[in-house]
């Protein structure tokens, strides 16, 4: 299935018969929700850096490459890549 061993998952999972389309609608909304989440995450920036941890020099391509995506979010238009 593509995990880590270990994984709790890795062997599959007992799913009732009654029950599977419940579960997959289930696990469907979870990764929609999860998705969603990683999506609003991306356009979150670190101020400041981590506690405890030395700060470092922000690289200036990613800086214009985010400056990039956030024009064309205004536009609605979509990256190549």
């Amino acid at each position: 299935m593509g995990l880590r061993e270990g994984h709790p998952e890795k062997e599959g999972v007992l799913v009732n018969l009654s029950d599977l389309v419940a579960e997959v609608n289930h696990r469907i909304k979870r990764k929609a929700e999860l998705d969603g989440m990683t999506q609003q995450a991306e356009g979150l920036k670190v101020v400041g850096g981590v506690k405890g941890e030395p700060e470092k020099e922000a690289d200036p391509s990613i800086e214009t490459e985010a400056k990039e995506l956030q024009s064309a979010e205004t536009i609605g238009a979509v990256p190549a890549s």
